[in-house]
């Protein structure tokens, strides 16, 4: 038996799958079995439902393969479901995201897209991202150039004209390159550092930015975070953020550094140069670019802060309070310096009326004083004269007028030695009983010579003493009794009864030298402790 076997493989249109079909004649004969290779589309095909794990057992495998497209074509299951190939598949796990993520349409322009233009091209609108643009993670991406490629991908054309599929081919390219600059991480940071939709312009230092500081200054602060190299960057905040929080938001801006730079934008590219020579100086050519390009772009930076802190209403208020708080402790200040100079003041006012009053009580008390001597004066004048008087009216008190003149001075001596008391007393005595003022006269001479008798004595005596204790000081004390000195202090400590009296016998019993009295034992312990040896 013969079979004839024939295996077609059609083109498939848009919108249509490739049929693979096996004719075959003879009567009975069993359907040959071919294996295929997968391959093109197929391919795709084969390793979407691989990845996917979706196992094809339709005995309808162009409704199979149907499925499988449309399974990869919906952002609700490619990427973002959990299929199993099998009770025995493992659970696979992806990311799921928004159909809101990508570009709903594409733009016409997209068929005169020039890939020898790459650079002019943005690429973020290309890859259908661009509402959002540096938020596209890299996942995202790849879902994005996923989606684009079942798209745009040369095989999904084929049949088409030829004109349209040269802008197929042309977008395709495109598409691959801003693939390739965005799943880069320094050619993608080198084209967002010149994204043509960021806007650069920096607010000015204007009333009405004062007043709408948050609203015009807040985006502003946001969308230029994004070229910081320390990630994340504090944002501008609103009207309740702390001191703390506003100063740090200020010390990170001003001294972080940006990772913005233009090389993106060289007019020449170091591989077109036909040596080194050229190339070195195209080279030095680009970088001289973008380091003025980058000098702007830190002025651009620095204008904004500096704009931003000018009109910050929250810096205004700190200052305020501060000032607030610095005249506070100033006044205080003030306030006790102006206390310390009242009561200064004050306290140097009432020395000065208790001088004056102490000054005034002194002259009231030396006039006083003086006044009361003239009164003693007085006083003296007139006992005096008493006395005199009631003398010379008793002749003096004497029959004999030999005795006469002797009786006078005698009434004088009275007169100048007695004190007022005793002269006043001596005058109430002679007026009180005249019949007997002779013996009161003759007692009171009596009694004045007796008290000028015992003055003599003590007068004596006192000078005894001094001459006794110059010739005690005189005495040498020897090493011995020195010893038996401090000795008998010791032996004998203050509190002690009469204790002097005791250390004075002790020092005298052990001596063989000169005894010594109390006083000479208190000048030589006095002395020994001055120097140390007690």
């Amino acid at each position: 038996m013969t079979t004839d076997f024939i295996l077609s493989l059609g083109a498939a249109a848009d919108g249509e799958v490739t049929k693979a079909f096996a004719p075959y004649t003879g009567a009975g004969a069993a359907a040959p079995i071919a294996k295929l290779e997968a391959a093109g589309r197929w391919f795709e095909v084969l390793a979407l439902r691989l990845r996917q794990a979706t196992n094809v057992t339709d005995p309808d495998f162009d409704a199979a393969v149907r499925e499988i497209e449309r399974k990869a074509l919906d952002p609700s299951y490619a990427y973002g479901t959990k299929a199993t190939a099998g009770a025995d598949a493992a659970a696979v796990e992806t990311e799921q995201f928004s159909e809101d993520l990508f570009d709903k349409t594409e733009p016409a322009h997209f068929a005169t897209l020039d890939p020898a233009n790459w650079k002019h091209q943005d690429h973020y609108e290309v890859m259908g991202l661009s509402k959002i643009r540096w938020d596209a993670t890299e996942e995202i991406i790849r879902q994005a150039f996923k989606r684009k490629v079942l798209i745009h991908h040369p095989d999904k054309k084929a049949g088409k004209k030829s004109g349209s599929v040269d802008d197929e081919d042309n977008f395709f390219k495109c598409l691959k390159k801003a693939n390739e600059i965005l799943s880069d991480t320094v050619k993608r940071r080198s084209y967002d550092s010149v994204d043509p939709t960021f806007n650069n312009n920096v607010p000015e230092v204007t009333d009405k930015n004062k007043k709408n500081f948050f609203a015009v200054f807040g985006p502003v602060i946001q969308r230029n975070a994004h070229f910081f190299k320390k990630q994340p960057m504090p944002l501008l905040g609103g009207p309740d953020a702390t001191e703390d929080e506003v100063n740090a938001f200020y010390a990170a801006w001003y001294n972080e550094e940006t990772w913005r730079e233009f090389s993106y934008e060289d007019e020449e590219d170091t591989e077109k140069g036909d040596n080194r020579d050229e190339k070195r100086w195209i080279d030095k050519a680009n970088k001289a670019a973008r380091a003025k390009k980058r000098t702007a772009e830190v002025g651009r930076m620095r204008t904004l802060i500096d704009n931003t802190s000018l009109c910050d209403p929250r810096l205004a208020e700190f200052k305020r309070q501060a000032d607030d708080k610095k005249n506070f402790k100033k006044r205080e200040k003030q306030a006790a310096a102006n206390a310390a100079a009242e009561e200064k003041a004050k306290k140097i006012k009432e020395e000065q009326e208790a001088k004056a009053a102490a000054e005034a009580a002194a002259k009231l008390a030396l006039e006083k004083a003086k006044n009361d001597k003239e009164e003693i004066k007085k006083q003296f004048r007139t006992q005096r004269k008493r006395l005199r008087n009631v003398c010379k009216d008793n002749n003096y008190f004497v029959a004999d007028p030999n005795d006469l003149v002797r009786q006078m001075e005698t009434t004088e001596m009275l007169c100048e030695k007695l004190s007022l008391d005793r002269l006043k007393a001596l005058n109430d005595a002679i007026e009180a009983n005249k019949a007997d003022a002779n013996s009161a006269f003759d007692e009171e001479i009596a009694r004045l010579r007796h008290d000028e008798a015992e003055a003599k004595v003590a007068v004596a005596n006192r000078q005894t003493w001094e001459q006794r204790s110059q010739a005690s000081a005189a005495r040498e004390w020897s090493v011995e009794d020195n010893h038996l000195l401090v000795k008998a202090v010791k032996a004998h400590p203050p509190g002690s009864v009469n204790r002097w009296e005791a250390i004075a016998e002790n020092v005298n019993r052990a001596t063989t030298s000169t005894k010594f009295n109390v006083t000479e034992v208190i000048a030589k312990a006095k002395e020994l402790q001055k120097l140390g040896g007690l």
